[in-house]
């Protein structure tokens, strides 16, 4: 039999099968023969020189093995009995055993395994969608413009509208289309023929539900990283431009792209911080309470804005508050302690924490105070001017507790750091004379009384008592 024969004889078979098709009468003979037909013409291609093949016999077979698909397109359609196709195409394939590049001998459908898979493409290409369509409210308020909502509307409900046409008998069809529009489909075949030479001729294997499955599957995942890369992208840029504008006391268009940012990226706990910021320096407290509070649940942010917010109740003077989270700002200061290893009081928390302390000290709260000082201590080592205002409170303090022992000693320690100030003079003075030691009592006034910083309250009343005290020594 020759090639064209074979051709011939393959054209008789699939007429004989559309007859069947228009009767809605399937006999499996006539199944059995289009197969083994083109079992024939392969045969005769795999013999024959390819290169004396006519251009005319290629056309006709790309035209029968195009029909033999939509044959096996319709036998899909549930007027047919899926069951029975299923067992007739194991039964032959079990006798003949073709190879897998023998397309036609693995077209019978699997009624349970089709809908399976197209019930997952339909809720592949509706998450598709519902992410497009997720990013609108987020767009309209970012400023994109209408060619940007116009792409992410075209975006989402192409993969909607698939997903509707697919839930009846013509969606596979439609993916299949565009599958066809990418020319997936050559392209594939083409791959494939370049490891298999042999089968050049042959058509490729029409897509199956599986494939439209991986399609509407990859549609979705690619959805996910375009819209998650997308969304952080932008909302980076906003961050950054808001970061800029804060920078130059640009508070209000700050604010407005920090929001705007928020909103492609709400997990992101240092938006919360700066817009606390800002709206702490325009007087909103509220609305700074309420960002800070957001911010100090993640653990990056946490120091920081609780010492915002102790520093806003400070102002607002609701001293237990103030405590409150001033104390949640050192956490880890305190865990360090506890284990004995260094730590840092930073300037925003050492001018809450040096707040704190005047107030419980005119209150006269020493157990507060000390709590205070001594964690204080630990963490402002290098800080002369910082150590100073704690050992001069300690001194302080322990002057009141009649300790005037070791009020000297801390007192002396203050003296060291900062020779040229005068607190810690005025203090040491009286702790001298309390014990008796006028002679240096009498410098130590001395040192007060010359030092003292009239525009400080609590030093210009102590250079009055300097001074009082000299005039006495000296009549």
């Amino acid at each position: 039999m020759s090639l064209a024969q074979a051709i011939h004889h393959y054209q008789q078979a699939i007429l004989e099968i559309n007859a069947d098709l228009l009767t809605q009468v399937l006999q499996k003979e006539n199944v059995a023969k289009v197969l083994t037909a083109r079992d024939a013409v392969q045969q005769q291609l795999d013999v024959k020189d390819h290169s004396k093949v006519s251009g005319s016999l290629l056309i006709t077979l790309e035209i029968l093995d195009y029909q033999l698909q939509e044959v096996f397109r319709e036998l899909r359609k549930r007027d047919h009995n899926l069951d029975e196709l299923d067992e007739w195409f194991d039964q032959w394939r079990a006798i003949l055993k073709p190879a897998p590049t023998y397309w036609w001998w693995f077209q019978a459908p699997s009624d349970s395994q089709n809908g399976i898979l197209r019930l997952l493409s339909i809720i592949c290409l509706t998450g598709s969608s519902a992410i497009w369509l997720s990013l609108i409210p987020k767009i309209l308020v970012s400023g994109t413009g209408l060619i940007g909502i116009m792409t992410i509307l075209i975006n989402s409900l192409l993969p909607l509208g698939n997903a509707g046409i697919l839930a009846k008998n013509l969606g596979q069809e439609k993916i299949e289309r565009l599958l066809r529009g990418f020319r997936l489909q050559n392209r594939l075949h083409s791959f494939h023929t370049l490891f298999s030479p042999e089968h050049k001729l042959g058509p490729a294997k029409p897509f199956s539900d599986r494939d439209r499955f991986s399609f509407s599957l990859l549609t979705l995942l690619c959805s996910i990283l375009f819209v998650e890369l997308g969304s952080a992208h932008l909302a980076h840029f906003y961050f950054r431009q808001a970061s800029e504008a804060y920078e130059k006391k640009q508070f209000r268009i700050a604010l407005e792209k920090y929001e705007l940012s928020l909103r492609l990226n709400p997990d992101n706990p240092k938006i919360y911080l700066q817009l606390g910021n800002i709206n702490h320096e325009l007087v909103e407290l509220d609305a700074a309470i309420r960002n800070y509070k957001i911010a100090v649940q993640s653990p990056d942010c946490a120091a920081t804005a609780a010492a915002s917010l102790a520093s806003i109740y400070l102002a607002q003077k609701d001293y237990s508050q103030a405590d409150n989270w001033l104390w949640k700002s050192v956490e880890d200061a305190r865990k360090a302690s506890q284990a004995g290893e260094t730590y840092i009081i930073t300037d925003q928390q050492f001018k809450n924490l040096e707040q704190l302390l005047t107030i419980h000290l005119n209150l006269e709260q020493n157990s507060q105070a000390l709590r205070w000082i001594n964690l204080g201590l630990g963490g402002v080592r290098n800080h002369p001017e910082k150590e100073y205002t704690l050992l001069t409170s300690l001194g302080r303090i322990q002057l009141k507790s009649q300790a005037n022992s070791e009020a000297k000693f801390q007192l002396q320690k203050a003296i060291d750091l900062q020779p040229n100030k005068a607190l810690a003079y005025c203090l040491m003075a009286e702790a001298l004379g309390l014990e008796g030691l006028n002679g240096e009592a009498t410098v130590a006034w001395e040192q007060c009384s010359a030092k003292a910083d009239q525009t400080n309250p609590e030093e210009y009343q102590y250079q009055i008592k300097a001074r009082s005290y000299l005039a006495e020594e000296l009549e």
